[in-house]
C-alpha cells in the first residue's frame, strides 16, 4: 500500500511538471489588422486612454512623468 501512495504520489508530480512546462509557452496575441501600436513616450491622453487598463488617471500620471 505505501509503494502504491508513493508511486502515486511520483506521477503526479511528473505530470504537474509536465503540465505547468506547457502552460509556460503561452503564445502572445499578435495585433488586429487594424490597430497600431502606440507609443507611450509621445502618446496623448487620448490615445493612452485606448490602451488596457489605463484610464484618466492613469493616463495623465504617465504624461506627467
Amino acid at each position: 500500500m505505501k509503494n502504491f501512495m508513493i508511486k502515486g504520489l511520483v506521477m503526479s508530480v511528473v505530470f504537474g511538471l509536465v503540465f505547468s512546462t506547457f502552460l509556460s509557452f503561452q503564445v502572445q496575441a499578435a495585433p488586429k489588422a487594424g490597430e497600431k501600436k502606440i507609443n507611450i513616450n509621445t502618446a496623448s491622453l487620448v490615445e493612452l486612454q485606448k490602451l488596457p487598463r489605463i484610464g484618466e488617471k492613469v493616463g495623465q500620471r504617465i504624461i506627467d512623468f
